[in-house]
């Protein structure tokens, strides 16, 4: 079995990714704060580990002696990580995470990137696109990219960073766009869309954890998207959830100019030439299986 050290194993995509793994073969040691909030069959072998605490983190490499290396954590909190300054702190240990992972003989490692590194971009955005950060967040997702890739390059790891497009899925924070939609309908409460016909390209969580386990187990190198290759509007998420849930529009759709981008699509080629990747799921799909695991 290849041993993998996960992180981020109780966030949106991590809680979704254990039999996607064991699929591949991999012996999982997760490393968290909390050893109780792991799923008793997620199949993971909990770690106590506090990736901030340097002496905790040197400790666990050298114990478990990972071969591969999946970091999906990060905070982010909605209303609060696009502009914290946690963000400064998350690269710093999550660079100092790589460099244990090497020293302990580490030979793959594969992290979670953003889409929001991409500039603005009228069509499909490729990962040859020209980056362009404007959230803390994202400027310290490229900063630890482009140390990581250097530090493997130097150091002859095998390297990987996957650029998260829209992810949404079961458990998410409920101010997030999905759940508070369904909240809305639920409660007989006239929805307020004020951006209604920005598009998007949303993946379910559980697509992504898909992504992430082949990527990880290909010998794909550098950059890639992690996306599904279509975009949808607010205004077509509403309908379809409204119309799952049987219970009459109640929505009111405004497009108020908002500075977002009109259009964020991933071109996902690269994904699915180099792993095998193709979506399971499609949005009236993953919607009408979140709404049943919340009734």
């Amino acid at each position: 079995m290849k041993r993998l050290l996960l992180t981020g194993a109780t966030g949106l995509i991590g809680r979704e990714i254990p039999v996607f793994l064991k699929n591949e073969e991999f012996d999982v040691f997760a490393l968290t704060r909390n050893t109780g909030a792991l799923a008793k069959d997620s199949f993971f072998t909990p770690v106590r580990c506090n990736l901030f605490d340097g002496d905790s983190v040197r400790r666990v490499l050298k114990e478990t002696k990972a071969d591969y290396l999946l970091h999906l954590a990060w905070d982010t909190t909605p209303g609060v990580y696009l502009h914290s300054p946690q963000n400064e702190h998350w690269r710093k240990a999550s660079l100092n995470l790589l460099e244990n992972f090497a020293k302990a003989g580490g030979r793959r490692a594969v992290f979670a990137g953003t889409c929001l590194e991409y500039a603005r971009c009228d069509g499909p955005l490729a990962e040859s696109h020209p980056l362009d950060p404007r959230a803390a967040y994202a400027e310290e997702k490229c900063r630890l990219n482009a140390q990581a890739c250097a530090f493997c390059r130097e150091n002859g790891l095998s390297y990987s960073w996957g650029r998260i497009f829209y992810a949404y899925g079961r458990g998410e924070h409920p101010s997030r766009l999905i759940p508070d939609i369904l909240n809305c309908a639920r409660s007989n409460t006239t929805l307020n869309v004020r951006t209604s016909s920005l598009r998007r390209d949303y993946i379910y969580s559980k697509d992504v954890a898909l992504a992430f386990s082949k990527l990880l187990a290909s010998r794909c190198e550098g950059d890639v998207n992690i996306s599904t290759g279509t975009a949808v509007s607010i205004e077509d998420i509403v309908r379809t959830a409204f119309e799952l849930l049987r219970l009459p529009l109640k929505a009111y759709f405004k497009n108020e100019d908002s500075g977002q981008f009109p259009l964020i699509l991933g071109d996902n080629s690269k994904l699915k030439k180099e792993t095998g990747f193709t979506p399971r799921y499609s949005l009236r799909e993953a919607l009408a299986e979140i709404i049943r695991q919340s009734e």
